[in-house]
């Protein structure tokens, strides 16, 4: 690459001007007629501003290019940097991503290795059971309460699992037009039995003619379902959930309200983390939040959105918004 520095420019400055002064010095009267002495000097003239404007463009184009040139080694310089950085994440979402896969693994096989002995445990309750007319009462009561803890145990293995697939495994959305009452009506019917196990009341009100949503059917309900789980679970006995379906604007709106003990303010801001476990306590005890997330990662699916408006001591309110 040929360097051009600004001592080589003024050598070749002076050069020139030495060479034009000899000339201007040693020019005599030309014998040509054709050419005067005017116009010899109009010639030198001529060739001196040449120069001049030759020397400082070349000047300003040796300028430009060292600009240019640091320009690029400061350009370089930043492609390293970002390359390396680009390399080190790359290494750390590899690493991330392995443990990812070893935690879900680690999930899996815990949550089903579970379930045998708690299925075990419901079987011999029930065979135990069986012989009823030699237990007493409060015999019977404790195995109904072991026979509860178990059954409860059983379902966090499910949501733990349900976590898990929704995770790493899900669907393709399969999106229908339904009529949003009968989805949430249904989903009141699933959670009935246990409400009433708890003798916790269900109150459903909705218009009278159907709300048609275009959703995923599984995802909908799934939804409604955890959120209604979480405020049985919360609620005392005798208190009401009460759920209320409403077309707002360009939304469906479901909301579920309970009248458990509320949610403080810092569980409020890690609601919707994973694995967080939550510090209120529920009638049938801590609340791990799972439902919750996947709650929010279904809700992502559908592009809906939650709400939770909550006082401690007072109850909570969910509101799911979905595209109506």
């Amino acid at each position: 690459m040929i360097s051009i520095s600004g001592s080589y420019i003024g050598q070749v400055l002076a050069a020139v001007f030495t060479v034009l002064l000899q000339a201007s010095q040693s020019a005599t009267p030309v014998d040509d007629p054709a050419f005067s002495d005017d116009q010899v000097k109009l010639v030198v003239i001529l060739v001196v501003v040449f120069a001049f404007v030759a020397i400082f463009g070349l000047f300003f184009v040796v300028k430009a290019y060292r600009e240019l040139k640091k320009q690029y080694r400061i350009i370089q310089k930043q492609h390293d940097e970002i390359a390396a950085k680009n390399e080190e994440l790359a290494l750390k979402n590899e690493t991330l991503e392995e443990l990812n896969i070893e935690k879900n693994n680690t999930l899996s096989v815990v949550a089903h290795d579970l379930k045998a002995p708690l299925s075990n445990m419901q079987g011999l309750v029930e065979l135990i059971k069986l012989q009823k007319e030699n237990l007493t009462p409060e015999q019977l009561q404790y195995l109904e309460m072991i026979s509860q803890v178990a059954a409860d145990t059983a379902n966090m293995v499910d949501v733990m699992l349900d976590v898990h697939k929704i995770e790493s495994e899900l669907h393709e959305l399969a999106l229908h037009e339904y009529d949003a009452v009968e989805l949430v009506a249904k989903s009141v019917a699933i959670h009935e039995p246990a409400a009433k196990l708890k003798k916790v009341n269900i109150s459903f009100t909705h218009p009278d003619e159907p709300l048609p949503i275009n959703t995923d059917k599984h995802y909908f309900q799934q939804i409604i379902s955890n959120i209604l789980q979480n405020a049985i679970d919360f609620s005392p006995e005798g208190g009401t959930v009460k759920v209320d379906l409403r077309k707002q604007d360009n939304l469906m709106q479901v909301s579920i309200m309970d009248e458990g003990p509320g949610i403080s303010q810092a569980d409020q801001k890690r609601l919707f983390s994973s694995y967080k476990k939550l510090e209120g306590e529920g009638t049938a005890g801590k609340s791990s939040g799972i439902g919750l997330v996947i709650v929010m990662r279904l809700l992502e699916k559908l592009h809906g959105k939650i709400d939770v408006d909550s006082t401690e001591g007072v109850g909570s309110t969910f509101v799911v918004s979905f595209p109506a």
